[in-house]
């Protein structure tokens, strides 16, 4: 899915190809007339890559209790070529939302936005100020919600 010219982190390809892949779900005992033993796929086909491409990260570890928050951390090009089929399309990173806090219990969520091109800015309730340079991405272990455009 990812295009193979440009330098991508190992981690952040089997995440982006994770989504195209079927996964196998075994349910003990699907309700039907039989009550057999049932295996399912869950699969996701891409049929057109859209102009605003939307990356929601789950904050929590999967099928867990607990409401500890995944602090693992993927570094996000801030471009990015998509390619499926005869599909291509060059994606800018726009902005992202963070959300800053150990568990579900607590935290607060702040965004980080591109303005014209120029210049990034944290917007953390009413106070708005520049960030660090992003060049070249996002390496950030607080990353939610990342949004890219097409160019």
């Amino acid at each position: 899915v990812i295009s193979r010219q440009e330098s991508v982190d190992p981690e952040m390809e089997k995440f982006i190809n994770s989504f195209t892949d079927a996964e196998k779900s075994e349910y003990d005992k699907l309700l039907d007339i039989t009550t057999r033993e049932r295996v399912a796929y869950r699969t996701v086909e891409i049929i057109d890559l859209p102009n605003i491409l939307v990356i929601c990260l789950s904050l929590f570890h999967p099928n867990k209790q607990d409401t500890k928050v995944n602090m693992k951390s993927l570094k996000f090009p801030e471009k990015l070529t998509m390619e499926y089929e005869s599909c291509c399309r060059v994606y800018k990173l726009n902005s992202w939302v963070d959300h800053w806090g150990g568990s579900l219990d607590s935290g607060h969520y702040t965004a980080t936005v591109d303005l014209l091109s120029t210049q990034w800015l944290v917007c953390d309730d009413d106070k708005i100020q520049p960030a660090y340079s992003k060049m070249g991405g996002v390496d950030d272990s607080n990353v939610y919600l990342l949004f890219y455009e097409a160019l």
